[in-house]
């Protein structure tokens, strides 16, 4: 249980700037009608206050990937940086109104494995929970599909329950 442990933080993801190589935020693959990533609600909002222009810039990739109602990007980079910390979104939803889905989860944390390599730290919100819909019970698994290298948050709220449920896995 504390090897994972200890690759999950409790407390605010932003502190990480400076600190982390990388910083994804998790995120759906809605455009809307001006042509910018929806990202309204939990980190992706957060992200889209921090760095003006992101849900604009993804939203303009994203349209070069639809072909069918679901767009699927994994992992996807932005050239904005922030005291040495690069942003990037880790897709979990396929649209913000539906729950987080672990395939799509499992698919993205392949795509970050393609990257990974190329940072000594990244660190980003956990997958899944929060407006992703998924108890931490059940997203907690997916930190084994994760590079090595990868940090996750929580709220300092969620501190018991993590370790409560860490202890019964193992």
């Amino acid at each position: 249980m504390s090897a994972l442990m200890e690759r999950i933080k409790f407390g605010n993801l932003w502190n990480e700037l400076g600190q982390s190589d990388l910083i994804l935020v998790t995120a759906n693959g809605v455009v809307d009608g001006h042509g910018s990533l929806v990202m309204g609600a939990g980190a992706a909002r957060e992200a889209r206050l921090k760095f003006p222009g992101l849900d604009a810039l993804a939203g303009q990739g994203l349209r070069t990937l639809r072909e069918f109602d679901r767009v699927i990007y994994g992992v996807m980079l932005s050239p904005f940086n922030r005291q040495g910390t690069q942003v990037g979104l880790f897709q979990v939803k396929y649209h913000f109104k539906w729950p987080a889905e672990f395939g799509l989860m499992r698919a993205s944390a392949m795509s970050l494995r393609r990257y990974a390599r190329q940072y000594r730290r990244i660190a980003m919100n956990f997958p899944g929970v929060g407006h992703g819909g998924l108890e931490l019970r059940r997203a907690l698994p997916m930190l084994s599909a994760l590079p090595s290298n990868v940090t996750l948050y929580l709220y300092p709220n969620q501190e018991a329950e993590c370790r409560t449920i860490l202890n019964g896995m193992y």
